[in-house]
């Protein structure tokens, strides 16, 4: 069963996915025999499901700013997990007072020298230029330095944050690994015609479970643009009255016209 995902205009992902699986994963049929009976293979599934939900987090809401802040011992113990969570937390809150409209998710990440700091993604909160140029904002100076940078690749700077998911990862008493605000957008899953990912990919990830790629459309190569637009085509033509993908055919259509690719 093929699944379509669309973060955002360009980043997509399609998903081929074994069809127990998929009715698993959705509740339509529950204690499959073979499928995670392993506490390893369990703790794979889950760090790899929190990592996918991170990635879509920042892939589908259009953050500005990528966020980097070192606690101040001054401020709270540094070394301390909960201290330093608890004390983001706040100041999170109290930005939210003031401006609804503030949007972020940060990740805690642990020093060599085993003292927390935090990465992220925020977007609508007051900035100032401090003392060493960089942008920052007075709200968090209460935690510790901290610099907002604005995002240039927005797809590159989403797979820089995820890329530090692993099972060392910092995770608090609640087996959290990232905290976000509320209301952030989430993809939406769109069957699709089952489908070898390999005839339109020249690589893609594989396993006994799935088939995935994600791929950004300005960066893939004319050929495997044709043959993903052909796909869609035959998406097209089998579901006649599922407006989304017509919608996004169209879309692409135009992509291509843009990037002057005929298509007949």
């Amino acid at each position: 069963m093929n699944v379509l995902k669309i973060y955002n205009d360009t980043y997509w992902s399609l998903l081929n996915l074994n069809d127990t699986l998929y009715l698993k994963k959705h509740n339509k049929i529950k204690n499959t025999p073979g499928f995670f009976t392993t506490p390893e293979e369990r703790d794979r599934v889950s760090l790899s499901r929190t990592k996918r939900n991170i990635k879509e987090i920042c892939l589908c809401n259009d953050f500005k700013y990528f966020f980097t802040c070192t606690v101040n011992s001054k401020m709270c113990d540094r070394f301390h997990l909960q201290e330093v969570q608890d004390k983001m937390k706040k100041i999170c809150k109290k930005i939210k007072r003031k401006n609804n409209e503030f949007k972020y998710i940060f990740i805690t990440e642990k020093h060599e020298n085993g003292a927390f700091h935090f990465h992220g993604m925020a977007k609508n909160l007051e900035l100032y230029k401090n003392e060493y140029g960089y942008l920052s904002s007075k709200d968090f100076d209460e935690l510790g330095y901290n610099s907002f940078s604005i995002i240039q690749d927005f797809n590159k700077c989403c797979n820089y944050i995820t890329k530090y998911i692993t099972k060392k990862c910092v995770k608090n008493e609640n087996n959290q690994i990232y905290f976000c605000s509320r209301g952030l957008k989430r993809p939406k899953d769109e069957f699709m015609i089952n489908y070898d990912l390999t005839e339109i990919f020249d690589k893609v990830f594989e396993n006994d479970y799935i088939q995935k790629k994600d791929f950004d459309l300005t960066k893939l190569s004319e050929k495997q643009k044709l043959k993903l637009n052909d796909y869609f085509r035959l998406n097209d033509d089998y579901f006649e009255n599922n407006k989304y993908i017509t919608n996004w055919l169209q879309l692409f259509t135009k992509f291509y016209k843009n990037d002057n690719i005929h298509i007949s």
